[in-house]
C-alpha cells in the first residue's frame, strides 16, 4: 500500500518494543555506590539485559547542573522477580549534595521483513530519566527547559549519536556545562563549547550567527551549521522553550559555560545562552562589561517585567 511503503522504519508493527523503566535508586548517599532497580520489556513480555546489543545505565548530578557524569554498561543487571538490579562501580562523589538523575540508552538489532528481503535494524527504547535524592529529604528533578514534544514538531522522530538518544532531559546528562568536542577534535582544529543550551542555540541560529557553530563529533566528524536556515521566527522562544524558562533571571546554581571560541572562558550562565545566538563583537562587550568573576546583572535590564525583558525585545 501507499501508506505502507512510506512508513517510517520506526514506525513497524514488526518491532517489539523496548520499555525500560527505572522503578527505584538505593544506596544513594554520597560516597555510595548506588544501585538501580528497573523493568525492561517488550511486547512478548519481560526482557533480559543480557540479550540486548546495548545497554547503559547513566548517573549524573547534581541537578541544579550537571557536572559529574558515569556511564556504565548495565547488561550484566541481575533479575530480582520481573524486575532487574544493577550496581554502578562508580561511586557518587564524597562532597555531592542535593539530588542526582539516572537515565538509559539500549538497542538492540532486531529483524524487520520489507518489499526488499530482510533487514536488521537498530531498534531503539525512549531514554527514561529518573531522580533521587543524594542530601535532599525529597528528590528535586532538574528544571525542564526544553519539552522533546517541542522538538519533535518540527524533527519529527529526532535521535541522535546512532539513534539511541531521543530526549532531551536525557541529553543535558553529558551536554553539560563544561562539556566541550576535545576527545574527538582533529589536531590543529579548535575546541568548541557542546554545552546542550549553547550548542541548540548555535545550531539553530546558523547562517544568522557572526561566526558558524563548527564542532567535532563521532570519529573526528565535522560538524559545521555555517549555513542552517531556520524555518520559523527565532524570536518565537517558545518553539522549544517550556515554563517560561527563557526568561531572566535564572535559577540560582547554575554553572558557567566553557566557551574556548569566545572572547572569554567560562561564561556567566545568561550571557552564556545570550551570546550564543547575539555572538556579535557588540554583544559580547555589553555583556562583558556588564559581569564580574561573581555573577552578571543581565536581569537587571533584561529580566521579566524589565524594560528590556526577554520577551519584549523578542516581541514578534
Amino acid at each position: 500500500s501507499i501508506s505502507g511503503a512510506h512508513l517510517p522504519m520506526y514506525k513497524s508493527s514488526q518491532l517489539p518494543g523496548i520499555v525500560v523503566d527505572i522503578l527505584e535508586v538505593t544506596n544513594s548517599a554520597p560516597g555510595e555506590t548506588p544501585t538501580v532497580t528497573f523493568s525492561l520489556s517488550d511486547k512478548n513480555g519481560v526482557l533480559s539485559p543480557a540479550n540486548l546489543a546495548f545497554f547503559n545505565l547513566v548517573m549524573a548530578g547534581p541537578n541544579e547542573d550537571f557536572d559529574f557524569l558515569a556511564s556504565e554498561r548495565a547488561t550484566s543487571a541481575t533479575q530480582v522477580g520481573d524486575n532487574f538490579s544493577y550496581t554502578f562501580n562508580t561511586a557518587i562523589p564524597e562532597d555531592a549534595e542535593g539530588s542526582f538523575t539516572i537515565g538509559a540508552e539500549i538497542f538492540n538489532m532486531v529483524p524487520v521483513d520489507t518489499r526488499d528481503g530482510t533487514t536488521m535494524v537498530r531498534h531503539t527504547a525512549e531514554n527514561p530519566v529518573f531522580t533521587f535524592a543524594v542530601t535532599d529529604a525529597v528528590p528535586v528533578p532538574r528544571r525542564m527547559v526544553v519539552d522533546d514534544a517541542k522538538c519533535e514538531s518540527c524533527h519529527s522522530n529526532l535521535a541522535l549519536h546512532g539513534t539511541i538518544r531521543h530526549e532531551p532531559q536525557y541529553c543535558v546528562t553529558c551536554h553539560a556545562p563544561a562539556a566541550t568536542d576535545l576527545e574527538e577534535l582533529q589536531e590543529g582544529n579548535p575546541e568548541q563549547s557542546i554545552h546542550f543550551k549553547y550548542m541548540i542555540h548555535s545550531i539553530h541560529m546558523g547562517a544568522d550567527r557572526a561566526n558558524p557553530y563548527i564542532a567535532a563529533g563521532h570519529n573526528q566528524s565535522i560538524h559545521d551549521y555555517g549555513e542552517v536556515e531556520y524555518p520559523g521566527d527565532l524570536r518565537n522562544c517558545d518553539a522549544c522553550h517550556v515554563n517560561d524558562s527563557q526568561q531572566l533571571s535564572l535559577p540560582d546554581g547554575l554553572l558557567p559555560t566553557t566557551t574556548p571560541q569566545e572572547w572569554w572562558s567560562p561564561m556567566q550562565p545568561a550571557s552564556a545562552a545570550c551570546l550564543s545566538c547575539h555572538n556579535g563583537d557588540d554583544a559580547a562587550v555589553h555583556a562583558y562589561t556588564n559581569m564580574t568573576f561573581f555573577g552578571e546583572s543581565c536581569a537587571t535590564c533584561h529580566g521579566e517585567g524589565k524594560t528590556y525583558a526577554v520577551d519584549k525585545v523578542h516581541a514578534q
